[in-house]
């Protein structure tokens, strides 16, 4: 049987009609023999016959992660894993009757999709599987903490509610990452201007840089609103922090705060 798997596996080489290297790739496959093409001298200096081996397993064993996973190492076909483990991933996170186990699969799955993306130098597509591993593991920990509240499969208008009303600063940006939203000042200034948790603010300055831009977006959204004493407070400590004099006395005027402020 040896003998007889090596032989044929030596006809893929020769052969260069489609047809009949996917009937040798299913005799190899069904006699577990198919770690013969990966050593064969050709497969490397021939690149048809790499294409032939992958199109084999994706039209005939889609399921067979193992096999691709080692095919697609060997030839450095690092998007194509990716893109494997990256449409897993969706699948169980998009799957509204995901269990925890699941999720947690689905978890890996993303690392190992961000992983690949890495080797391909698609930094962009890795950060984005990272963020969403990050996703979905912050969902099983609110799971897990008894919160009301799911983190896969939310609209636009659900991201938006959960940033206005979520306290930590840290996991709503894991939240905003991983749906696209970039421009945090609007949250910044509902969570610690108006809901009174500077902690928010403190842990946004860990992460950006507050700019010229940033306290341009506070002022914006101070002047749609109905500032409380607490909340002028608030407003005022934030504001401090801008090292433009010109630009906060302007804030202070416009927005009639104490003039000793500006």
């Amino acid at each position: 049987a040896v003998v007889s798997t090596q032989s044929t596996g030596e006809l893929f080489f020769e052969s260069e009609e489609y047809s009949e290297m996917m009937q040798i790739c299913d005799i190899l496959y069904q006699f577990d023999k198919f770690s013969l093409f990966l050593s064969h001298v050709d497969v490397e200096r021939k690149p048809h016959y790499q294409v032939a081996l992958l199109t084999y397993l994706q039209h005939h064993h889609p399921d067979d992660r193992l096999k691709k996973e080692a095919v697609c190492k060997q030839f450095k076909k690092y998007a194509e894993l990716a893109r494997m483990y990256e449409a897993r991933a969706r699948d169980m996170m998009n799957d509204r009757g995901s269990r925890a186990e699941r999720l947690g699969e689905c978890v890996k799955m993303y690392r190992k999709a961000a992983c690949f993306y890495k080797l391909d130098n698609a930094f962009d597509k890795q950060m984005q599987c990272v963020g969403f591993a990050r996703l979905v593991g912050l969902h099983l920990l609110f799971k897990k903490r008894g919160y009301p509240v799911s983190l896969v499969n939310m609209s636009p208008d659900d991201v938006k509610s959960f940033l206005y009303r979520h306290s930590s600063f840290y996991e709503s940006l894991i939240v905003a990452n991983a749906h696209g939203v970039q421009d945090m000042v609007p949250f910044v200034f509902r969570n610690a201007v108006i809901e009174d948790n500077m902690d928010y603010f403190e842990e946004y300055r860990s992460v950006y840089c507050t700019d010229q831009a940033f306290f341009r977006g506070i002022w914006g959204c101070a002047k749609k609103s109905r500032l409380n004493e607490t909340a002028t407070r608030n407003l005022i400590v934030i504001l401090s922090r801008c090292s433009n004099v010109g630009l906060r006395r302007s804030i202070a005027q416009n927005l009639s705060l104490p003039t000793s402020y500006s």
